[in-house]
């Protein structure tokens, strides 16, 4: 996992700050704590105006109905297959499921199935999550993409005033994440086609992640439209502080001079 370094001073750090929307950027509900499996729909024809509702079902029952942009988190039994299935429209019988795709969630692991519609159409995609905990101080930011693009994407943004790439080469239904301070503010952030930053997909305004969040962005549409984004904030677990031992010494113990004494 790549690592994105202050590049000066502090002045951009921006305690408990979260991201700040730009055009074309909508946000989304964080999944539920205790849960092992995120479903999400970013698959659309046309992003934000087409929002193709789909119903979701999990091993043949029904579980929700998600607009693109939107998800669901739930908690499955560990180290068995399950089948997510899609189909477009609310409510509809999981029987009639189109688009269908098996996870199997490792114990103490946690993932995120997604729709997406891509060039080879639309497909369902795993994304494992990153589950180590955050140390002190720190955020991550992942790069998903579920667009119609022939190849890869970048996220690029200014921090303290460099403009750099901060994830590279994403191509739909890979994921690629960074880790780096917290709060640290990647200014006039967006999303372009690997290698060429002046070929922009979407912006997405400052990105200014809060400490222990994962904040995971998804790219959608461009089959038959616009490309788009929408993000979702996670929220993880700090690593634990060091315990601190104090050893108290026992109270030193005069010694006692005894003069034996004989009778008899």
């Amino acid at each position: 996992m790549k690592r994105l370094v202050a590049l000066a001073s502090s002045a951009a750090l921006v305690a408990g700050a979260c991201l700040t929307l730009g055009l074309g950027l909508a946000a989304a509900p964080a999944g539920a704590a205790g849960t092992n499996l995120t479903i999400v729909q970013a698959a659309t024809f046309n992003y934000p105006s087409a929002t193709f509702t789909q119903t979701v079902c999990v091993d043949g029952t029904f579980v929700t109905n998600l607009a693109v942009g939107e998800s669901t988190s739930i908690s499955v039994t560990t180290g068995v297959n399950h089948t997510v299935g899609f189909v477009t429209g609310s409510d509809i019988d999981c029987a009639q499921v189109t688009q269908t795709g098996v996870v199997n969630v490792a114990s103490g692991a946690h993932t995120t199935v997604g729709l997406i519609w891509d060039t080879q159409g639309r497909r369902v995609v795993e994304w494992p999550d990153e589950t180590s905990c955050f140390p002190t101080g720190t955020s991550r930011i992942t790069l998903r993409s579920g667009a119609a693009l022939a190849g890869g994407v970048d996220l690029n943004g200014t921090v303290e005033g460099v403009r750099d790439v901060i994830i590279s080469d994403v191509v739909p239904g890979d994921q690629a994440t960074v880790e780096g301070p917290s709060g640290l503010t990647i200014a006039t952030a967006t999303i372009t086609s690997s290698g060429n930053p002046n070929d922009v997909i979407a912006s997405l305004g400052d990105i200014v992640p809060a400490a222990n969040t994962d904040l995971q962005i998804y790219l959608a549409g461009g089959d038959d439209g616009s490309i788009g984004a929408f993000t979702i904030a996670v929220a993880g677990t700090p690593c634990s502080a060091p315990v601190s031992t104090t050893t108290t010494q026992a109270p030193a113990v005069e010694a006692v001079s005894v003069t034996p004494a004989f009778t008899g």
